[in-house]
């Protein structure tokens, strides 16, 4: 307990982010919304959390040395926007779709489609600038566009238009690129959005939330309608 608490208060004073190997927490309540500062902070996150415990089981009973649990910590993001978090489809080292990443909340930012497609291309570029150092060629990326660069991982806006607009792109995880529900497919679906997810094209397409519809109505990951969702596709 004092040992990671050390850590944590060395490292980053303002807590960590953490999660296990396999999956974060974020079944336990105060996971997504504040900071883990102390050792004991980690543990009570790790023992109350149904989805750490099965990670722990299946640690516990696996044999295979590929499947290694660690503790990983990232830094806190204070100002991390929702809205502005995307999970990313990589395959054979080629971005091939951009999804909003929580399927059921309405940004009050991609209304604007410039704003969206803005943030598109930002992600496609960050991706270039990163994807030799990415030891996978197929892999689930999720990042966060955020106004400050609050971890190492982080390009400018400014870096890729040469202008002061100061919005950065943030690594915050990889997932495995499984077609088998262990990785989230936020607004896609696996199944049937396999052809999009799998196809190299540029740039890159990208589903938000429709933001015409109406916040009450309850969104439908039918990818053979998607009712609540908008492509952007050029």
């Amino acid at each position: 307990d004092d040992k990671v608490s050390d850590h944590i208060s060395n490292w980053n004073k303002r807590g960590v982010f953490m999660r296990l190997s396999a999956r974060s927490p974020k079944d336990f309540g105060p996971h997504l919304l504040l900071a883990s500062l102390s050792g004991k902070d980690i543990f009570d996150r790790v023992l109350k959390s149904s989805r750490s415990r099965i990670s722990l089981r299946e640690h516990i009973k696996s044999k295979d040395p590929a499947k290694s649990t660690h503790i990983i910590f990232m830094p806190w993001m204070d100002d991390l926007i929702d809205s502005c978090e995307f999970r990313c489809f990589i395959h054979n080292k080629s971005l091939n779709a951009i999804s909003q990443y929580d399927p059921y909340h309405n940004s009050a930012l991609l209304p604007d489609i410039k704003i969206a497609v803005y943030f598109r291309d930002y992600i496609d570029y960050f991706h270039e600038q990163i994807k030799d150092r990415i030891p996978y060629s197929s892999y689930v990326m999720d990042v966060v566009i955020a106004p400050n660069p609050p971890n190492p991982l982080s390009i400018s806006s400014s870096e890729k238009s040469n202008n002061n607009n100061k919005w950065y792109c943030n690594l915050i995880e990889f997932n495995p690129f499984f077609a088998d529900g262990s990785s989230g497919a936020s607004c896609f679906d696996w199944e049937d959005d396999y052809n999009i997810i799998m196809k190299t094209r540029k740039p890159p397409l990208i589903r938000i939330r429709n933001p015409y519809v109406s916040r009450k109505k309850s969104i439908s990951l039918s990818s053979k309608k998607h009712p609540d969702v908008l492509d952007i596709w050029g």
